[in-house]
Order: C-alpha cells, then structure tokens, then sequence
C-alpha cells in the first residue's frame, strides 16, 4: 500500500494520531483561543462596570482647615484649624435609560468576545485539518518515490547484466545508474517535505513534532492506490503481473466515479452558511452595539436622579456639630454642539455596521457558490487521474515485457516509466487536493466540522447562558 511512514520519522514519534486527535490537541493548546478567551473575559468585565452604576457609592472624607477670624474674641484666636469628617452613600436612582443602553451596548460586545472566540476554534479546527492532509499526501510522495527507486534498481542490475552485448547496452547501464542516482535526490527531497509537513502540522497543534506520528484517514485508505508487490520487490528476468491491482483500481474508478461529496445545493449550502458563521454573527451583534451606543449618546442631556446619605462631624474650637443628612439631587449637563457631532458619528457607526453586513452576506454567498465550483471539479477529475494510473501502469507492464524480451529498446521503458510515476504523484496530488477543497467548503459553511463536540466542550465554560443554548444546536446537524 501506498501510505508507508519513513522509518526515521517511525523511530522519532512517541504517540499516533489520528485527525480526531490532533484537532483535540490544537484546541487544547491554542494561544489563539486562549487569546480569545482573554479577551472575552475583559468583555465580561465591561459588562459588569457597566451595571455597577446601579450600585451604591460609599464615600469618606476627612479634613483639617483654617480658619481666620477678624474678630479674636469669637474664637478666641484669629487663626483656628478645624478638623471635619464625613461618610456619605451615593446611590444612582434613575438615568432615564442612559445606564440600560451602555449595559446593552457592552452585551452585544460580550457577544462579539464569544463569536471571535467559537470563529478562532472553528480557524484552528480547519487549520488542522489542511496540515493533516498535507502530511497524508507527503508520505504517499515518500513511498511511491521510495519503490520507484526499487524500480531502478532493478532495472540497473537487469541493465548490468547485459551492458557486456554492446555500446547500445553499455549505454543504457550508464543510463540506468545515473537515473538511479537521480531518483535517490528525489527520495531525499520527498522524505524533506514529509518533515515539513509533519512539522507544520505540529505547529498547528502546539506540540514538538518529534511526538507526532500520523495516523493514516479513511477516505485515503479507501482511495489510495495499492503499490503491486511485482513493482516493490520482483526477480530479474521476471515481468510484472498486475492483474489484481488493475482490478481494484478498476472498481475505485468506479466508486469515485459515483460518489459525490457536494450532497447539498448551493442555494442550501449559503442557507447553512448564514446560519452557522460566527463571523456573522459578530458582525450583527456589532451593529446592535452601534444601535444601543447611539440610544446612549442622545440620552447624555438626561438628568441623573441620585439619592445621599451620610454622617458628618465638624469640630470648632468652642463647640463641635455632627449629624445625619440626606438628600435627592437631579442634575444635568450637555454641550448642545458637542452631542450633535456625536449622534452623526452614531448614526455613521450604525452604517458602517449595516454595511459591513450586507458585504460579508455578498462575499460569503459567492465564497460558497466558489467553493461548490472547485469541489465539483476536483470531484471530476479523481476517477480520470486514477484512470491515467490504470492506464500507464498497464504501458509499463508491457513496455517492461517487451524491454525484457528484446522487443522494444530502453527509451521506451523508461517513458513509460516516467508516465506511471507522473500519473500516481498526480494521482495523490488530485486526491489531496479534493479533500482540501471539501474542508473550503465545510468551512465556508461552518458545517460538518469535526471535533464539534469538544469545541462545545472547551468553550461552553465561557459561553452565556443564553448563548449557549444555539452553540448545542450546531452539534445537531439536519440530514442534507
């Protein structure tokens, strides 16, 4: 089979993983999320000072004055100094509704902390995801490089053996050593981007990469190309029977041919889309927040209705006055040509974040109308690129025959050769690329995420009550 992982890169990993895994651990991990998490609790807290208005105030103060007389014999002297105290309890009774729109204002933002940090889990999720794929289609590059060099080698000992026939013989020994020699650069360069895939994706999961060991995925398995036993390790003197191999790929052709991974039209797939995406989400909430800063801004000339109370001592140099005292206070102040600048900027802000809407709506629909596009042409082209290796794996088999027995000279091999390797890395490639496309599109959707259960697990802790409610609904996805 096709997916073999280096054998350095087997002694260096402490621990499989399979893609359910690595996305656990990058959300575990993430400083990103954690960023988030940050600020939506610096959220939390604007919420708080906000209703703190609503609070009492206790205030103290304590002084020493003086004071100077004209008249001596009042107090004795023209200069007294005069120690005072006072405690008073300041409550705000009514703003008219000024503090229920900066309370509401500061909501909306919460909301915006809780949709940036569900849009980083979802970011991290399918960043995973890409890499994990990334380092799928690196160890197929290894193994199918890996047994074309066997391949050579084959060819260069068959070559070897009757190099001593003549000058074309000799020829095509010197031939077959320089490819072989080539084909090792090709293997190194194959087991260096598998590194670098495995490194990538250990960057996406926050973790040395000297621990990972990628487990291989279902779809790759189930559409891999198997790698003829007569291609890895076949006498000399002996041509390639690949009868059942043929046949395997015969019936993959046929299954990729009907199976179809865009189940959902594109007028649905928008539909899930406006319903799921956080950024969306976020955007709304910020233009309720505009809505409720501009309530605010043209309640500012309201008057505040406060209540005192409080204790008070005044010590003279005769006599001394204490007492209790309360008090209701209704009090207002505005700048008439300051307020009206404000509520323009308000209603600007209000714009802008209605704007901001429709334009991610626009963007988002032909996002996902893209998305469907290249998935579906991707979609096409896996059974021809599986079929162009069917075919040019039954050219070799005949070129290798007809080489073998004289027939046909080494060019000829060695095209068909060159054909079969290009058709699997296309192949792969084509395989990869379809999976990435399908995760565009997921991801454009906010749909069929995996490791949406843990995302709801890791964030509901931060989630408010009456948010959480919608972020349990998106793990119960309908039927397409």
């Amino acid at each position: 089979m096709f997916f073999a992982v280096p054998v350095q890169a087997v002694e260096e990993a402490i621990e499989e993983l399979g893609l359910a895994a690595c996305i656990e651990l990058a959300v575990k991990n993430s400083p990103i999320i954690k960023k988030n998490i940050y600020n939506l609790e610096i959220a939390k807290g604007n919420v708080g000072i906000a209703k703190s208005v609503y609070f009492p105030t206790l205030g103290a103060q304590a002084s020493v004055f003086q004071e100077y007389n004209s008249n001596s014999n009042y107090l004795s002297s023209k200069n007294s100094e005069l120690p005072s105290a006072q405690v008073v309890l300041s409550q705000l009774l009514w703003n008219f509704g000024k503090s229920n729109s900066l309370i509401k204002m500061e909501k909306f933002y919460q909301l915006v902390g809780e949709y940036n940090l569900t849009n980083s889990v979802y970011n991290t999720v399918f960043d995973v995801k890409r890499n994990y794929y990334a380092v799928l289609k690196a160890q197929a590059r290894v193994a199918i490089e890996e047994d074309f060099l066997k391949i050579l080698e084959r060819n260069l000992k068959r070559s070897t053996a009757i190099s001593n026939k003549g000058m074309v013989e000799k020829s095509d020994m010197i031939n077959a050593r320089s490819l072989v020699t080539d084909e090792r650069i090709r293997v190194i360069d194959a087991h260096n981007e598998y590194r670098n895939a495995v490194i990538n994706l250990a960057n996406s999961l926050y973790i040395d990469s000297s621990q990972i060991l990628v487990k291989n995925n279902e779809y790759f398995k189930k559409y891999n190309v198997p790698t003829p036993d007569s291609l890895r390790n076949f006498p000399e003197n002996e041509c390639l029977e690949n009868k059942e191999v043929l046949a395997v790929m015969e019936k993959q052709i046929k299954n990729l041919e009907n199976h179809s991974g865009v189940p959902v039209s594109g007028e649905k797939a928008y539909k899930l889309a406006l319903k799921n995406s956080p950024d969306l989400w976020a955007l709304e909430s910020v233009k309720n927040a505009m809505d409720a800063s501009l309530s605010y801004i043209k309640r500012q000339y309201y008057p505040d209705l406060t209540g005192d109370v409080g204790y008070g001592f005044n010590n003279y140099r005769r006599f001394a006055n204490h007492g209790f005292f309360m008090g209701v206070n209704l009090r207002s102040t505005v700048n008439m040509k300051q307020l009206k600048h404000e509520i323009d900027i308000g209603k600007a802000q209000i714009s802008l974040a209605e704007n901001a809407v429709d334009l991610f709506r626009r963007d988002l629909f032909f996002d996902v109308e893209r998305c469907i596009v290249n998935l579906r042409n991707v979609e096409k082209q896996l059974p021809v690129a599986l079929l162009n290796v069917q075919h040019s794996l039954e050219n070799f088999a005949i070129a290798d025959e007809c080489y073998e027995k004289g027939i046909e000279d080494y060019n000829l091999l060695q095209d068909a050769r060159n054909a079969y390797l290009d058709a699997q890395n296309l192949y792969i490639e084509t395989l990869y690329d379809y999976n990435i496309k399908l995760i565009d599109l997921e991801n454009a959707m906010h749909y069929h995420i995996d490791g949406m259960h843990e995302l709801v697990r890791n964030i509901k802790p931060y989630i408010s009550k009456d948010n959480l409610e919608h972020y349990e609904k998106l793990i119960e996805y309908e039927e397409l």
